[in-house]
């Protein structure tokens, strides 16, 4: 493996107490606001990207009614009633436009019946506003972390530091071993990924600064030959193969806890605000698991489903098959379905790198004969690309390793912009994207940087064999390669 150094309640009264002056159901009306009990228990997600796209606020809590209405730093946003302990408020695009927090209450007006001033049963048409407790949202910097299946948990393989060069040598190298390599997570202060063998999955971490192992590697106890999944999030490192899930101290190894889920194969992490994502390919079934604890917080059945989930502030994307291929929305904190639509016939790829990819606000989702796009909050069909995921995607362009190849397919035309042929050998890593490079590797052990926009090649280097990972995160880029049937760096 190597790795260069980038420079770079409705509160309901009911009837008030029956009084023969108005003074009296003043009183009640008083004492009825007070005694109000709505409260917001959670909001998901708790944490949001300055700069990011508009999203759907999850609201919990007890007390909401049809009145009720979500309030960010005090003004007012739509808001759609769920239930009495679920409201789903609209977050726009400016509310999160720089770093900070904000607070979250929810106002509900209730109408209180009385009996009119001149003594007669008609009622009264008083109301009054409620409003609950505050939670805070945290809307936090761009992560450079590499912390899930293609750098992040949408999946995009996209990553921009505040400044990138590319290096004429790598800053370190280690060797790992013979056996196949998962993804790379970088986080931390360390590298992870796990290497599979005929006897087995290992965890290795390495330190980030000069490639020594940090702790492991670990073996992990249910997972057969290959390589196991990894991911990361708040100080955990979260691997998946076998039918279980294992969560490990980021910093020191240890093993916080396991979940089984008794059959099947669990495919690759993704973590995000608190949750652990898993699909499990042998019960059909979407998990979501408390990072904590690992126990599950709800789960969805699936027709037959492998890959990964990606997943944004406000949804959980997955691709399944029935009598053809679709793509299910599911709302991260909750598991409701919001959306399911149909992406064509055939069967669903089933395999962990084609999994659904979230940019631009639009879902690129696999299906049998390339990817279907889908409006990411409702899930309007927005066309078709005729190239195959797995890819890497900026905001106007696509870059789809096609065999030897590497084309940008523009977005608004599906047209190829450029093509690069490297060496001229089979592209065998997903490409990512890093400030305004594709980077992609090849079985002839070239690592290539390619300017985004003219896809002219501005860097090159040979760390050994055939280049069978990328990753970049917290200023590093790093490669997994094959030699001589060892994986090194």
């Amino acid at each position: 493996m190597s790795t260069w150094q980038l420079r770079a309640a409705r509160c309901s009264l009911g009837q008030s107490r029956a009084a023969p002056c108005l003074h009296l159901v003043s009183l009640a009306a008083l004492l009825g606001v007070a005694g109000c009990t709505t409260s917001v228990n959670s909001v998901s997600p708790p944490a949001v990207t300055a700069g990011g796209p508009a999203f759907n606020l999850t609201v919990l809590g007890s007390g909401f009614s049809s009145t009720s209405n979500v309030q960010w730093n005090g003004a007012t946003r739509s808001t759609t009633f769920v239930s009495a302990t679920e409201l789903v408020a609209q977050i726009n695009a400016a509310d999160i436009a720089a770093t900070g927090n904000a607070s979250v209450t929810v106002t509900s007006s209730d109408s209180i019946g009385g009996t009119s001033t001149d003594g007669s049963n008609a009622a009264s048409n008083s109301s009054s506003n409620t409003e609950s407790n505050a939670e805070t949202i945290n809307i936090v910097p761009p992560s450079i972390d590499a912390a899930d299946y293609q750098i992040d948990p949408v999946h995009d393989g996209a990553m921009t530091f505040a400044s990138a060069s590319f290096p004429s040598s790598p800053a370190w190298r280690a060797r790992l071993g013979a056996g196949t390599p998962s993804n790379v997570v970088i986080a931390d202060g360390k590298v992870f990924l796990t290497i599979g063998t005929s006897g087995g999955s290992q965890l290795l971490a390495l330190q980030q600064s000069n490639g020594a192992t940090a702790w492991g590697p670990m073996t992990l106890p249910t997972v057969g030959a290959g390589s196991a999944d990894v991911a990361y999030d708040d100080g955990r490192v979260f691997v998946s193969g076998g039918a279980s899930v294992y969560a490990y101290d980021a910093g020191s190894g240890a093993l916080d806890w396991t979940a089984g889920f008794g059959v099947g194969s669990a495919g690759p992490p993704t973590t995000a605000d608190g949750f652990v994502y898993v699909i499990d390919s042998g019960s059909a079934t979407l998990y979501a698991l408390d990072e904590t604890t690992g126990a599950i917080t709800w789960q969805q059945p699936l027709s037959a489903a492998t890959g990964t989930a990606a997943v944004t502030a406000d949804g959980v994307y997955v691709s399944a098959t029935t009598s053809g291929c679709y793509t299910i929305d599911f709302r991260p904190a909750t598991g409701e379905v919001i959306w399911n639509s149909s992406g064509g016939a055939g069967y669903c790829p089933q395999t962990a790198e084609e999994t659904p990819i979230v940019a631009n606000q639009l879902v690129y989702s696999p299906d049998s004969s390339g990817t279907t796009v889908f409006a990411a909050e409702t899930g309007e069909s927005s066309g078709t690309l005729a190239d195959s995921l797995p890819a890497a995607f900026t905001s106007s362009t696509a870059y789809f390793p096609q065999g030897a190849n590497l084309d940008a397919v523009n977005l608004s035309d599906n047209m190829v912009a450029w093509t690069f042929n490297g060496d001229g050998s089979q592209l065998t890593a997903v490409p990512i994207i890093v400030n305004t490079s594709v980077i992609t590797g090849s079985s002839d052990g070239f690592v290539y940087a390619v300017d985004e926009t003219s896809g002219k090649q501005v860097w090159s280097q040979t760390p050994g064999g055939q280049v069978e990972q990328l990753s970049a995160g917290d200023g590093l880029l790093i490669a997994v390669d094959e030699a001589n049937a060892d994986s090194s760096g």
